[in-house]
């Protein structure tokens, strides 16, 4: 059937060449006209599995509550008073804008103002009695320490561990208050007393970082991350505006990130790395093919060949898929990589048979001879490594593996059919015009062939053989060490704002960029998860209807001291005078009290603490002073009418605020303002939503048990993207393993149907298998990680393994025994310069911004080169140790069927 086959295709190219070539040209069009209908999604969003419960429950919130993800503007400023400014301008500005459901960018002030008191627990309001009756200065600060040391100092490590995140505002509200009365007394500016009680009691403005020179703005935009191209177009919108604003401002700087922002960001890199990438492959690969050839026309148009080969691809995608991801987005870099081998062989053959003063239409008979049988096989076993992915259960490798197993056998019909047509209306082309393209010998058989000569001789086969099996077991075992990446931040392109801002929400907000969401069906069960969530000390942030509508049994605690508070309060008076030396001792005792804290938290290790202790301190990592503190400097520059003045601005401001929040009426629904209940209430109203915040950075904690803790501790529907972007993750791993045996499976098969006999299958798949140990055992020596785009190298190297002992078989059964020389100076370098090629290709991808693509590119990389010198060294030495040595007989797949 075979030799049929080749009959039939051997007659078609050399009597319709140029019905081959204008068939070819009419699919191009038509091809390049269906893809012009492809849309590209490349960004990690576009690959989530739909079906999965965690991406299942995300859509159902943005179902019952709109969009509830955020993008977070990241605006810093030297000059404080024009980062606020600015906040407010921006936030005004967007606001405006159709495409912003809703903006977050200070607490509820009004509200507060009203139901302040209300909202806390009743055990806070019993230690606050104290604090909040008396604000004269000293009797204040006094206050403070006491409820300090009695909240935190007095009691053991444990306590402080349970209230770290109270322990962290009562330390902010603090550090501002301190602040503010140190910059008194330099200025003397009126307004710091009267903002000093407005912050202490209702918090901070706007939501600043701990050193107040960065703000944020969370925008709740109309469409998810997920409604991908949409969510893109809005993000645009939004920098561009951004942009336009943040001009007036000099002294600041804005970003933008999240989700929303990090797709748009992969989705641009990613297309522009592609484009670059493709055009180094190309050039170098064309570059490589003329030197080896040393002839222009035939290189270039096996270049050309490929490139029609790759609008076919394109264009069965758009049919089949509709759209390329993040990783299919690489499909012509791959294809000049692979799909150039073909174009390689069939010159290679061609070229030898011109050398031999035979006809075009005859050279090409006799490559089609010599060649095709590999060619074949070789594409097959790539396509099905590819095709193997489908099985799998993750869209993005399925997805990878239809596409590049219709481009290999796109490349493979256009290499046997167009590329033979075209070579022979080349030539003929010149022989009508009494030209001659000067067919040269093409450098470095020689040298090769003599030095496969040399290793094949006496025992240095054996030698071979046991040199390399040797180094492949010491891989092998080196190969345990290899872990996977779960950060999926390594993967994007270094110095991408989005990906930096992301960060910097970590050191100076103690939040990670993208939130948690839970449900709850009634507001009961919304406190019952509250007070979990709470439990868990890596969430920092938590937006919960249950911290704004008290039970009835909380509400009852609660009135108790809310009405002492405000009963006390009425009654206090301002003081005229002092006590400077009282003064100076509290806030002494208040320093030596946050030292002591600063210890407790280092040793019981909450990082969030102990970043705020060690800034208002200025202490180093060894809780060490750096230098003067604010303490110091305050303590220096105290002045008693300073303070008297202070005094007398703060404590009426203080008193109006306590009495203003100590309302005790009961707070319901209809009391929260529009857009709280927009955060937390679905718009059937039988739904409550929370929101928590990670002070980690969670995508860098994709490998910790963090995401598995909140599953776990708060309930089993917890989603939101970091949660499904771990499915991901995990789905990647475990389908990249299942993938990688249904490839191999799938290329023994088609190896032993080809080859028809097992020991010859085996001996096949042994350069294979062992190059594939070696690229991860250099990825274990040189420190590499897999990830979830350079998984994909282990499937996709046991498909590209295989064709360079198939073509060398091929070759070797067909000439017979003692041919080695000959099989090298023609298959072995055509094998070397594809494997070349291939190495041109990938190794492009090295050079990409997307650290996912230049991971994939080098870890190819070392395993082609891996696989091109088990082939061309391993593959030799075998088959004269098993061939000529051992004396094996094995039947072969010459056409007359003889054993050899």
């Amino acid at each position: 059937m075979k030799k049929t086959f080749f009959k039939i295709l051997q007659n078609l190219i050399t009597k319709h060449y140029w019905h081959i070539l204008i068939g070819s040209i009419i699919l191009t069009i038509i091809m390049l006209i269906i893809s012009t209908n492809l849309e590209i999604k490349a960004y990690w969003l576009a690959m989530i599995p739909q079906n999965n419960p965690t991406v299942t429950e995300f859509k159902t919130i943005l179902k019952d509550f709109g969009n509830a993800e955020g993008i977070i503007v990241v605006i810093e400023s030297k000059n404080k008073k024009e980062l606020t400014t600015a906040v407010d301008e921006i936030a005004l500005e967007l606001k405006k804008e159709e495409y912003v459901k809703n903006i977050y960018y200070q607490p509820p002030r009004d509200f507060l103002k009203q139901h302040g008191l209300m909202i806390q627990n009743a055990k806070d309001l019993k230690t606050m009695r104290d604090l909040l009756t008396d604000p004269n200065l000293v009797l204040f600060i006094t206050s403070i320490n006491d409820n300090l040391e009695k909240e935190y100092i007095e009691e053991s490590n444990e306590g402080l561990v349970k209230k770290e995140r109270e322990a962290v505002y009562s330390v902010s509200s603090i550090k501002i208050f301190i602040e503010n009365l140190e910059s008194y007394i330099k200025t003397g500016d009126s307004t710091l007393p009267i903002r000093s009680a407005e912050e202490f009691l209702l918090g901070p403005e706007y939501f600043y970082s701990r050193n107040r020179d960065k703000a944020i703005i969370i925008i709740i935009p109309t469409i998810s991350s997920i409604d991908y191209n949409k969510a893109i177009v809005i993000v645009n919108k939004i920098d561009d505006k951004l942009e336009e604003i943040i001009k007036k401002y000099p002294d600041t700087t804005a970003g933008i990130t999240g989700m929303h922002v990090i797709a748009r960001d992969e989705m641009e890199v990613g297309t522009e790395d592609t484009m670059v990438n493709l055009v180094i492959a190309l050039v170098f690969v064309s570059l490589l093919f003329i030197f080896s050839f040393r002839m222009l026309s035939a290189p270039l148009i096996a270049m050309f060949n490929l490139l029609i080969g790759i609008i076919w691809t394109i264009g069965l995608t758009t049919l089949i898929i509709g759209e390329l991801d993040i990783m299919t987005l690489m499909i012509a870099v791959i294809l000049i990589g692979l799909g150039v081998d073909y174009s390689i062989h069939i010159l290679a053959t061609y070229s030898e048979a011109r050398l031999l003063k035979k006809s075009p239409e005859d050279s090409i008979i006799w490559s089609i001879d010599k060649s095709a049988s590999g060619i074949i096989t070789g594409a097959l076993t790539t396509a099905m490594a590819f095709f193997a992915l489908i099985f799998t259960d993750f869209k993005g490798f399925r997805e990878f593996g239809i596409v590049m197993g219709m481009g290999i056998i796109s490349v493979l019909i256009s290499s046997l059919t167009l590329l033979p047509a075209l070579l022979i209306i080349k030539d003929k082309h010149l022989r009508k015009k009494n030209a001659k393209e000067k067919i040269r010998k093409q450098p470095g058989i020689d040298a090769l062939s003599n030095l496969s000569e040399k290793l094949s001789q006496g025992r240095k086969p054996l030698i071979i053989a046991i040199a390399i099996l040797l180094f492949t077991g010491f891989l092998f075992f080196k190969s345990f060490d290899l872990s996977f990446d779960e950060n999926l931040m390594n993967l994007e392109p270094v110095g991408l704002k989005s990906v930096e801002l992301q960060d910097v929400l970590e050191e100076d907000f103690d939040i990670s960029a993208d939130p948690i969401f839970v449900t709850t069906d009634s507001l009961e069960e919304n406190y019952k998860l509250t007070k979990k969530i709470e439990k868990i000390q890596s969430v920092s942030v938590i937006d919960s209807i249950s911290y704004y509508l008290p039970t009835d049994t909380q509400f009852l605690k609660r009135k108790k001291y809310v009405n002492e508070i405000r009963t006390t309060t009425e009654k206090f008076s301002i003081n005229d005078t002092i006590d400077i030396d009282k003064l100076q001792e509290e806030l002494e005792r208040l320093e030596d009290n946050l030292f002591e804290m600063a210890d407790m938290s280092y040793l019981s290790g909450l990082d969030r603490l102990t970043k705020y202790l060690d800034d208002f301190l200025n202490l180093d990592k060894d809780g060490k002073k750096k230098g003067e503190n604010i303490f110091g400097r305050l303590l220096k520059s105290l002045d008693e009418d300073k303070m008297i003045g202070f005094q007398k601005e703060f404590a009426p401001k203080f008193k109006e605020l306590v009495l203003s929040i100590s309302d005790d009426s009961k707070i319901g629904e209809e009391n929260l303002p529009d857009f709280l209940k927009s955060l937390y209430i679905s718009d059937s109203g039988d739904k409550y939503l929370i929101s928590f915040y990670s002070s980690n950075n969670l995508w860098k904690e994709m490998g910790s048990n963090e995401l598995n803790i909140y599953r776990d501790k708060v309930s089993e529907s917890v989603t939101g993207t970091p949660m499904f972007i771990k499915v991901l993750i995990e789905t990647g791993q475990r389908e990249g393993k299942k993938a990688t045996i249904i490839a191999f499976i799938a290329i023994f098969l088609l190896a032993f149907i080809d080859l028809r006999d097992l020991r010859l299958t085996v001996l096949a798949m042994l350069p294979l298998i062992a190059g594939a140990i070696w690229m991860v055992g250099i990825m274990a020596l040189t420190n590499h990680k897999f990830n979830m785009v350079n998984i994909l190298a282990i499937p996709l190297i046991i498909g590209i393994g295989i064709d360079d002992g198939i073509h060398i078989i091929h070759r070797y059964l067909i000439e017979g025994k003692g041919a080695l020389k000959k099989v090298i100076r023609s298959t072995g370098r055509a094998v070397i310069l594809t494997s070349l090629t291939t190495v041109i290709a990938f190794g492009s991808l090295i050079t990409a911004r997307y650290r996912g693509y230049a991971s994939f590119g080098l870890v190819i990389t070392y395993g082609v080169l891996s696989c091109m010198i088990l082939s061309v060294i391993f593959m030799p030495a075998l088959l004269k140790l098993f061939y000529e040595k051992l004396n094996w007989k094995i039947r072969g797949v010459r056409r007359n069927e003889e054993d050899i």
